[in-house]
């Protein structure tokens, strides 16, 4: 929803029916919150273990009833796991950053409340009692009401370490894929669908990074 489109539900529609609206946003942002976490450490244990596999001496490992005989060949479907789990990432901060920007219209416009000293898209103190803690938006807003050259500085810092975090999954998936690519003869069908299938989940997930990149600054440029 663009920021003209939250205005005219708020100046539209019933305060129970806003308040309802309210309610789910809130909701909605709390499990966001969770599922990015969950999301992140399952990243962090992938890119763990495909190194793991890689410097292993293990040749074979007993799950239950299933018996692996070539540990390293389950490698190959670790990039699969992480494209989705990239994809699925991509999804959730594309959510989160629609909740902020209605939660900050919300504020402005139905509270009467606003912080000139924070950028659009970053919540401002009353949005961010509303959502759930964030370590990224506490020490943006830190830096960001220091109306100085350390303050913008240390804001801009932020956010470069934000992208970093953010494209490390993708820095990763594309050293692997270029591996996998190298010996792509070398694999069977299974081998090969299974690359070309992470492939093409990469792309869309990297269409949805910019496509938030770009509808974020053309907000931003409309307000």
């Amino acid at each position: 929803m663009t920021k003209a489109e939250v205005e005219d539900y708020i100046k539209s529609n019933t305060e129970d029916k806003i308040h309802f609206y309210l309610d789910h946003l809130i909701s909605k942002s709390n499990d966001l919150a969770k599922e990015t976490n969950r999301l992140g450490i399952m990243i962090i244990v992938l890119l763990l273990l495909f190194y793991l596999i890689e410097g292993t001496y293990v040749e074979s490992i007993n799950v239950g009833p299933i018996h692996i005989k070539d540990i390293t060949s389950i490698q190959i479907f670790v990039p699969l796991v992480l494209a989705f789990l990239i994809l699925r990432n991509q999804i959730v901060s594309t959510h989160k950053s629609e909740i902020v920007r209605i939660l900050k219209v919300f504020s402005r416009t139905y509270f009467n409340y606003e912080n000139k000293n924070l950028g659009y898209t970053s919540p401002d103190d009353f949005t961010r009692t509303l959502m759930p803690i964030s370590i990224y938006s506490e020490l943006y807003k830190v830096d960001a009401k220091r109306n100085n050259f350390v303050g913008k500085t240390s804001a801009i810092v932020m956010g470069l370490l934000a992208l970093i975090v953010n494209l490390t999954p993708f820095v990763f998936e594309i050293i692997w894929l270029k591996e996998l690519f190298s010996n792509f003869d070398n694999y069977d069908f299974v081998g090969n669908s299974v690359i070309i299938i992470t492939v093409w989940i990469l792309v869309i997930s990297v269409y949805y990074f910019f496509n938030d990149v770009i509808s974020t600054s053309k907000e931003v440029y409309s307000s």
